[in-house]
């Protein structure tokens, strides 16, 4: 079966997906000039495709974030010199291959600058490099919006997602999206 169009969709809506033993929370979000804002937030038993359906039919469709459980990630802290854009980016990439294990894909691997008043020595940027390892769980691995519907889904570590909280002006990021 071809997947549908993406009627009704808005790259400012982001579905956040967190799945545990025996529920799912999901926190519906648009992004806005001034930050974010909260469009419904719930905890669902079983699979969450019907809960992400009656948000798009409410506040139309969106991306999928879905958060890696705690242990199926890896967290290490390291240290990098920044500088342009290109310079950055090469830099995170390095210091996350040196920092997680050599086993994770690259797909899986991602490093971001801390903000500036957490910094290293010498002038360096702390660096947090993140990993999804192992297998989830199989309750957790289908796509909970799989009903034939084409949506950009994307995964994040625990600590990345609360790394992205924060952000703001000046936080780079390295992630590998092949």
């Amino acid at each position: 079966m071809a997947a549908k169009a993406r009627d009704n969709f808005s790259d400012r809506i982001l579905a956040v997906v967190q799945t545990a033993a025996q529920s799912t929370r999901i926190l519906a979000v648009q992004a806005e000039a001034g930050g974010i804002r909260l469009l419904e937030a719930k905890t669902v038993s079983g699979s969450p495709a019907a809960a992400i359906d009656a948000i798009w039919q409410s506040h139309g469709r969106g991306r999928i974030l879905r958060i890696v459980p705690g242990n199926n990630s890896v967290c290490r802290i390291g240290s990098a010199a920044t500088g342009s854009d290109a310079e950055t980016i090469a830099a995170l990439s390095l210091v996350g291959e040196a920092l997680l294990p050599t086993d994770v894909p690259s797909h899986r691997r991602a490093a971001g600058v801390l903000p500036a008043a957490v910094t290293g020595a010498e002038g360096d940027s702390r660096v947090l490099a993140t990993a999804w390892i192992g297998t989830p769980p199989a309750s957790i691995s289908a796509r909970p919006a799989s009903r034939g519907v084409d949506v950009p889904e994307l995964w994040i570590t625990q600590v990345g997602a609360l790394a992205a909280c924060l952000g703001g002006a000046g936080m780079a990021a390295y992630v590998d999206a092949d």
